[in-house]
């Protein structure tokens, strides 16, 4: 049947014109014109904004590989129990030496935002056609990507391995549904190369897809995992770490330090995000074509049953094994395709007409508040609804349609008039601190609401936009884009030259040994070449090794006692503050404290807002660093400083004799 007879039938699209050469299908200058706005985009959605978060962990594993005796010799690279299962990091340690540190970070950030696009448009290419495809892919570029407790993000725009990995399992779907098997298992296969973890929920995703194909996997896959757990409990070499279970000591500071890893810690709008992208996909999979539908089931059941062994094995009985291969983390596919069906929802309700369009203006209110409770039964009420529109009335079917249109109308308008008011209010308060228009205007989930209502307008209708307009768009958004993508601050990029300062180097030359730089995790590491004693950023590796865990609790704990970070470094999950202290207070007390232990680190540095600042009985050197404005909290405010002075001080001269 074709489309034209019967419009609210799903046909994903026309015959394929092969996997890579149907990326985009650009076959016109309007398509060249709308591959560019795309890009343009995708990397105004993915700013760069330098060496933060887990992509200084990666880089910096690579300055310990080619620095042993300094980097290397941290005690966080030296126990390290990650880097060793993938490529990502032998990559890093083969451009560090060419291009440098800074250089070397962003060319792997773009390489893999530009692969992650890539492999969406082939996937989107498999899935549709003409309109609905580019709808697809704005709405995709559009979303912000965010799942799980803490949240994470897919398509991460810093230096990890993560979204090659997820560029891997993108296009093994896309290649699965081409009909290219081998050519999925290859793609999963360098998926895995630079992150099992993620590579997993692609390979659980296809697995699922065989099943429900073929019985006999079902069969093959039940025989399998009887044979793990019999030589689990048989003892056998490898096997047998299946039914390790952590000590307590090991598991209370990952349940602090890693709530993100126990599902059962989550918060609510966690919960709520990922019902409202189940019942989105699910109902989708009901109207696509029998490949298509079978993908979303995949995706859906791969993606719980990660969440429920890990809620069985990570939170009610936790299994080391279990949670360090962090099975929950297959969400990040639930998330990414229950976008995509919206797309599809939005087709087939609006095409059926009537109190269908009452459904698909519930689906709109409750992707809108995606995070509040009440998202997740407007998706059942839409669904409902839906399943019962044939025994409704006329007359009762345009009631509730103009209704629930109305109320999702005024809910869009609602919540970008907020945004804006907010965006505004922010701008005022910061008197052009640390404000950052282009930031607000593209990374915050808002964005997802206008972007995402245009682009499936322009799907669900004939209008055409005019040539001209369209192309200074497109221009507009590249322009933005080559102009804004690199951010980050002065003093992160400073920061990520790797270039040893020698003024502060002769400070510290008397003395090797570990450096405590209280309030910045990777410093010591690129201005030093030093060990650091102990940071926040320590603790993201925990998971992996108890030895590890275990020194960085302590060292932690003896931070705490002195005050010099927050005691959210605990509870970072339920904070969106860093619990570094950028203005230390350093008094002499909490320097012997630090000092006199046995483990003590050879420096002691941290930021001060002026020499004169320093207590008169605590000797130190200064030393000016890059400009850097930090936020503290100043009789209940936040207020921006700027901070250069960073005081030098040698640890041997508090130390307990």
């Amino acid at each position: 049947m074709s489309t034209e007879a019967n419009p609210t039938a799903l046909t994903p699209r026309s015959p394929s014109p092969g996997l890579f050469g149907a990326l985009l299908n650009v076959r016109s200058l309007v398509s060249y014109v709308g591959a560019v706005a795309l890009v343009a985009l995708w990397f105004l959605r993915r700013r760069y904004n330098g060496l933060l978060h887990d992509s200084m962990i990666y880089m910096g594993r690579g300055l310990a590989d080619l620095d042993p005796s300094g980097v290397g010799a941290d005690y966080f690279y030296r126990l390290d129990g990650q880097s060793s299962f993938s490529v990502f990091s032998k990559i890093v340690d083969a451009l560090i030496p060419v291009f440098g540190l800074a250089l070397s970070a962003q060319l792997l950030t773009v390489t893999a935002l530009v692969l992650w696009l890539a492999a969406m448009a082939a996937l989107a290419a498999q899935l549709a056609s003409g309109r609905l495809k580019w709808a697809i892919l704005i709405c995709v570029v559009a979303a912000s990507g965010a799942y799980g407790g803490l949240p994470l993000q897919y398509a991460e725009a810093f230096a990890t391995p993560r979204p090659f990995a997820e560029a891997g399992v993108l296009a093994a779907l896309a290649a699965l549904l081409a009909g290219s098997r081998p050519l999925a298992a290859l793609f999963l296969g360098l998926a895995a190369l630079f992150h099992p973890i993620m590579a997993l929920a692609g390979a659980s995703a296809v697995y699922v897809y065989l099943c429900l194909e073929n019985r006999r996997w079902i069969y093959l896959g039940l025989f399998g995992a009887v044979g793990v757990i019999v030589a689990a409990l048989l003892g056998l070499p490898l096997f047998s770490r299946l039914l390790e279970r952590f000590d307590w000591n090991w598991l209370i500071v990952l349940r602090l330090r890693a709530s993100f890893l126990f599902p059962l810690l989550w918060r609510e709008p966690a919960w709520t995000t990922l019902a409202v992208h189940a019942a989105t996909l699910g109902f989708a999979a009901t109207a696509a074509t029998a490949p298509i539908g079978r993908l979303f089931w995949s995706v859906i059941v791969a993606s719980l049953g990660g969440l429920l062994l890990t809620v069985v094995f990570g939170d009610i009985y936790p299994l080391v094994l279990i949670v360090q291969a962090q099975p929950w983390r297959a969400i990040w596919l639930l998330t990414l395709f229950g976008t995509i069906g919206v797309c599809f929802c939005a087709q087939r309700l609006w095409a059926e007409g009537g109190a269908s369009r009452a459904s698909l203006a519930l689906f709109v209110i409750a992707w809108i508040g995606a995070e509040s409770q009440e998202s997740a039964l407007l998706c059942l009420a839409a669904i409902a609804l839906h399943a019962l529109r044939a025994s409704l009335s006329p007359h009762v079917g345009r009631l509730l349609t103009l209704c629930c249109v109305t109320i999702a109308a005024l809910t869009a308008a609602g919540e970008m008039g907020a945004h804006m008011y907010t965006t505004v209010a922010a701008w005022k308060e910061s008197r052009g601190g640390l404000f950052d228009l282009v930031a607000a205007s593209t990374t915050t989930v808002m964005l997802r609401t206008p972007v995402t209502a245009l682009a499936l307008a322009w799907a669900l209708s004939d209008y055409r936009v005019r040539r001209p307009a369209f192309a200074g768009a497109a221009a507009a958004l590249a322009v933005l884009a080559l102009a804004t993508w690199n951010g980050g601050s002065q003093f992160n990029r400073a920061l990520a030259t790797n270039e040893h300062p020698p003024e502060l180097e002769r400070m510290v030359a008397s003395h090797p040994g570990e450096v405590l730089w209280v309030g910045e995790s990777q410093a010591p590491w690129v201005w030093l070449g030093r060990p650091n004693w102990v940071s926040y950023l320590h603790g993201a590796g925990n998971v992996f090794s108890r030895p590890l865990t275990m020194i960085w609790r302590d060292r932690i704990l003896a931070l705490l006692d002195v005050g010099w970070i927050e005691p959210s470094v605990f509870t970072r999950w339920m904070s969106n503050d860093s619990p570094e202290k950028p203005l230390p207070d350093i008094t002499r007390e909490k320097i012997v404290k630090i000092c006199a232990r046995p483990d003590a680190p050879a420096w002691i540095l941290g930021g001060v807002e002026s020499p004169d600042a320093l207590p008169a009985d605590v000797a130190a050197q200064f030393w000016r660093a890059p400009a850097k404005n930090v936020e503290v909290t100043v009789d209940g405010h936040k207020v921006s400083r700027e901070v250069r002075d960073v005081a030098v001080i040698d640890c041997s001269l508090y130390a307990a004799r």
